[in-house]
Order: C-alpha cells, then sequence, then structure tokens
C-alpha cells in the first residue's frame, strides 16, 4: 500500500477539451487543474504551524492511450498526497510555498520540452517512471505483478503439499492407481524428478519406497532443521525488497536495461 505524501489540502480536476491541441496530437486534450489555498503547515511539512501559500497550476495530456494511463497515475498520486508538498520555489525562490513534489507535468501544449511543452517523445517514458519510485504503477504492470505472485503461491503451495505427502505411508502397490498431479507431488516430495511419461514416473516412486530408510536419530539428539529450505524462506522476502528498491531506483534514472535485467531478476526470484 502507499503511504500519505507531504501534498497540502487541495484539489484536482480533469477536463477533456476538444478545440485545444497539444502539439504534434491529433486527438482531444485532457486540461488538469490543481488548486491549493493558503493554509498552515502539519506535521509532514518543514515548518509545523507556520503558515504556507497555495497555488494554482495546470497541465496538460493528449486524449490517447498513454495520456489517459498517465492521467489516471497521476489522479491516483493525488490521493495518496504525492504530487505537491510544502516548500521552496525552484522559480521564484519563495519559502514555504506550495511545489511540485518531483512527478513533471507539462504545463504547456506547445514550446517542446525546454518550455515544458510537446512535442517531447521521451515525456511518457520519464513521467511514468517518476511516478513507478513513488510506488504508483500502470494497471497492466500491477496485473502482471498479481499474476506472478499468485503463481508463486500456488507453486510455495504446492511445493509445501508435496513435503506433506512424502511424510506419509505410501504402499508401491496403490502407485500406479495414482493420478499424475498427486503422483508428481510425492516424487516432488521425496526430492524426485518429476519429468517423464506416467509409468516412467510410477516406476521411479515404487523404486524409491522399495528402499531402506535410514534409520532415526535418538530421540533425546538436536534436529537441525535443514538450512538450504530455511535460507530460501528467510531469504526470499528481503532480496525482493533489495529488488524492489533497486527497481525504483533505476526508474527514477530512466535506466532502461538495469529496469529490464531487475524485473527479470524480480521474475526469477518469485518462481523459486
Amino acid at each position: 500500500y502507499l503511504l500519505r505524501g507531504p501534498q497540502p489540502s487541495g484539489t484536482m480536476r480533469v477536463n477533456r477539451d476538444t478545440y485545444t491541441k497539444c502539439s504534434g496530437y491529433s486527438c482531444a486534450t485532457l486540461t488538469i487543474s490543481y488548486n491549493f489555498p493558503n493554509g498552515k503547515q502539519c506535521y509532514m511539512h518543514p515548518h509545523p504551524g507556520k503558515s504556507y501559500t497555495g497555488t494554482s497550476r495546470y497541465a496538460y495530456l493528449p486524449d490517447n492511450d498513454e495520456g489517459r494511463r498517465v492521467c489516471k497515475l497521476l489522479m491516483r498520486g493525488f490521493e495518496h498526497g504525492l504530487l505537491f508538498a510544502v516548500g521552496t520555489s525552484v522559480t521564484t525562490g519563495q519559502q514555504n510555498t506550495t511545489v511540485w513534489n518531483g512527478i513533471h507535468h507539462k504545463t504547456s501544449t506547445s514550446g517542446g520540452s525546454s518550455n515544458w511543452g510537446y512535442p517531447d517523445k521521451g515525456y511518457f517514458s520519464r513521467v511514468t517512471n517518476e511516478l513507478a519510485s513513488k510506488g504508483l504503477f500502470c494497471e497492466e504492470f500491477m496485473k502482471e505483478e498479481k499474476k506472478e505472485h499468485e503463481k508463486w503461491k500456488l507453486k510455495r503451495q504446492m511445493s509445501n503439499e508435496a513435503k506433506e505427502l512424502a511424510k506419509e505411508d505410501l504402499n508401491p502397490e496403490d502407485v500406479p492407481s495414482l493420478k499424475l498431479e498427486p503422483l508428481k507431488m510425492h516424487l516432488k516430495g521425496r526430492g524426485l524428478k518429476t519429468t517423464g511419461s506416467k509409468k516412467v514416473l510410477v516406476d521411479r516412486l515404487v523404486e524409491a519406497l522399495k528402499k531402506p530408510t535410514a534409520p532415526k536419530a535418538a530421540s533425546d539428539s538436536k534436529s537441525e532443521p535443514a538450512p538450504k529450505s530455511g535460507k530460501a524462506e528467510a531469504g526470499s522476502a528481503p532480496d525482493l525488497t533489495a529488488i524492489n528498491a533497486q527497481l525504483a531506483a533505476a526508474m527514477k534514472k530512466g535506466d532502461r536495461e538495469k529496469i529490464k535485467e531487475l524485473m527479470a531478476k524480480r521474475k526469477a526470484l518469485m518462481a523459486t
């Protein structure tokens, strides 16, 4: 979940303008208006209890797929108080005023990137990375992440079930009657390969069941948990957190190669 940001109280409105065009686009324009009244700073601001001045800002996005996607992310960012902050204005030097909070907006429909306007081919890529650095991801990314997480959960659940099945007593004569999935889980729980035809799998499990089991250790001896599985379960969360932090940093810098590399590592980690 997202934590509440340092944005002061204000409003955000989005209107569709069919007459105004962003330079380089033939579609309508989404006009975003922000309005922040004067107020007093709270605990999230630099000088709690001191007054600050508000502001009114306008931003523009083309009404196409990219523009609407970014607009949704900006609305979510506004709801979580991440788009503005109270600080010192870079342009005027005024202190204790409402300023942008690191998410660049197009405040003009023309003039190019040097005038905070269009056309600017790299704008959507940059602003998406800036939003991602604050934990704001597009719906497609979130759906893919949810899908990968569900796969990881299912795989972990099946692994745990396989371990439980391996503890149960199984008669070699009953193995041929097992269905394919339970058969694979019995093999997996015993650390055996699960590839091959059903006959191969049946023979593999029967052979394993017929092997004499190692004698159990004395009851008064201290048993240690297997270091490999313990390490994997304990290490997965910190590893994932570290990769998420690196991913946010790479997105903030716009380093596409690093982002691609970290996404691959993240996917591989969640698959284990």
